[in-house]
């Protein structure tokens, strides 16, 4: 399928189809409607003897573990995304890939050979090498299919922040925005995108190097909540330590409140690790607090990113000032 638009004009012109991978996180059923291929990405689960038969999953067993070997488009346990989380909970293990070249070229050559040219928003290259394979498959897309054009763009994000640029990429595309013009647009406003998140089990943090175990000792003791940003080389870095849990949320509102400048916060995005009660609680916070914001996506943390922030995280996400550089 060739996909057009209907230009002021009156005529059509040919369009050109927007892509993504899985750690992108959109309105519910966003990608259906809009008709974005979704680059899959594989990651496995390492649980605990009978976790499987416990939970009712379908996987393989060894001597020692349950092993569930996942892709994120594969239907089944994965899609119900609580299951996923009490898989976490449960005691799994989780491991991810990023998505290769090979993956990605799959994935998008039914459309490019089809005659359409992509736009393709990919994972924060400060955090995955998901950007580098989607430029290979690019090379090897346009290579394979001479008169096509393979554009990427380097989101410098993840989750509801890769899910905002996604947004903004359709909305020029439906604008009459060229593929060219609209890559660099997207490219040099990445860093505006913020990513807040905070986790609820600070293990999560110590086990991917996020936090050391000393530091993992004392928050937990001392009940210290850490909340991470991504900084503007779209790399995770720490934002604000506060006491308790209610405190939180307060901080949530004053990172936003001092990074949205002026730009347009009439649509936000909210996403949390099965955590449905403090997710809506922040929501009506925001609102309260800031009568700018005319709508708020809900959605959970993809399994990606899920499987590093563990079960009930919390994460905001907007459209703000340009990201500082966090000096490591």
């Amino acid at each position: 399928m060739i996909y057009f638009i209907y230009s002021f004009m009156g005529e059509f012109i040919m369009n050109y189809v927007i892509s993504t991978d899985a750690c992108a996180d959109m309105p519910v059923g966003y990608e259906k409607e809009h008709d974005i291929p979704i680059v899959p990405m594989p990651y496995s689960l390492k649980m605990p003897k009978g976790t499987l038969k416990k939970l009712d999953f379908i996987g393989k067993a060894n001597t020692e573990f349950d092993i569930v070997e996942c892709r994120t488009d594969t239907t089944g346990f994965i899609q119900n995304m609580k299951k996923f989380f009490d898989t976490l909970r449960a005691g799994a293990i989780p491991k991810t890939s990023q998505s290769n070249a090979e993956i990605t070229f799959e994935t998008l050559e039914p459309y490019v050979k089809a005659g359409n040219d992509v736009l393709h928003i990919a994972f924060s290259s400060g955090m995955s090498g998901s950007f580098n394979s989607a430029c290979i498959a690019a090379t090897e897309l346009m290579e394979k299919y001479p008169g096509r054009t393979v554009k990427v763009v380097d989101s410098l994000g993840g989750v509801g922040g890769e899910g905002l640029c996604v947004m903004d990429a359709v909305k020029l595309r439906d604008e009459g925005v060229s593929i060219e013009d609209a890559h660099k647009k997207l490219t040099e406003y990445a860093p505006r995108y913020h990513h807040y998140f905070t986790v609820g089990d600070k293990a999560y943090l110590a086990r991917s190097g996020r936090i050391s175990g000393i530091e993992y000792m004392f928050a937990t003791l001392l009940n210290i909540q850490i909340i991470l940003g991504l900084d503007g080389e779209g790399k995770v870095y720490p934002a604000a330590k506060v006491r308790g849990t209610k405190n939180v949320y307060k901080k949530f509102l004053e990172l936003f409140e001092t990074e949205k400048g002026d730009e347009d916060n009439s649509e936000i995005i909210l996403c949390h690790g099965d955590n449905p009660d403090g997710i809506k609680l922040l929501g009506e916070m925001m609102t309260e607090k800031f009568p700018e914001i005319k709508k708020i996506d809900y959605n959970y943390v993809n399994q990606m990113v899920g499987s590093n922030s563990g079960p009930d995280s919390l994460a905001l996400f907007f459209h703000g000032k340009p990201r500082a550089i966090y000096k490591r």
